[in-house]
């Protein structure tokens, strides 16, 4: 691409922060960001949220937090790559406060978000919170949530056996 001199947009960086995070290669990543800063490439949504996603999975999940905090304006894509990625990182208890601070903001949880806090809910062994945030939850549950929360009362099961 460059060498037919054509200039690489958000978009297209956007793809390779992802082929990145999908690699878990974190130096290369680090690469594809030290070229958005070099070129001056829009930081927008897309750009932001590949960076977020790409160093959680990459495992410098504090670089990905400090872009997260960073950001002046989130999506809801922004908030559930950052949910999901403290919740594979064994933060749940992180995961669900800032689960809480996402249903306080202007960005409303979708059936994503709903996924993500009930595995965190699952892993964390959070059965009471999983099961409140469920009935709760304004978002049409799908055959997928309620496979989530048959994990979720399973977790509860295996610790009474």
């Amino acid at each position: 691409m460059l060498e037919d001199r054509v200039k690489p947009d958000e978009f297209t960086m956007s793809g390779m922060l992802s082929a990145c995070a999908q690699l878990g290669s974190l130096e290369q990543g680090r690469k594809v960001h030290a070229f958005i800063n070099q070129k001056h490439i829009p930081k927008n949504p897309f750009v932001l949220n590949g960076l977020v996603d790409m160093y959680a999975k990459c495992g410098d999940l504090a670089y990905a937090r400090q872009i997260f905090d960073n950001m002046q304006r989130r999506n809801t894509e922004c908030w559930n790559s950052m949910i999901s990625a403290l919740a594979s990182h064994g933060q749940s208890d992180v995961a669900i406060q800032l689960f809480s601070q996402m249903e306080c903001s202007k960005q409303k949880p979708d059936g994503v978000t709903l996924l993500a806090v009930l595995g965190t809910c699952t892993h964390g062994g959070f059965v009471e919170e999983g099961i409140r945030i469920f009935n709760s939850f304004r978002v049409a549950a799908g055959v997928e949530h309620y496979g989530c929360l048959v994990d979720l009362l399973g977790e509860d099961l295996r610790k009474l056996m």
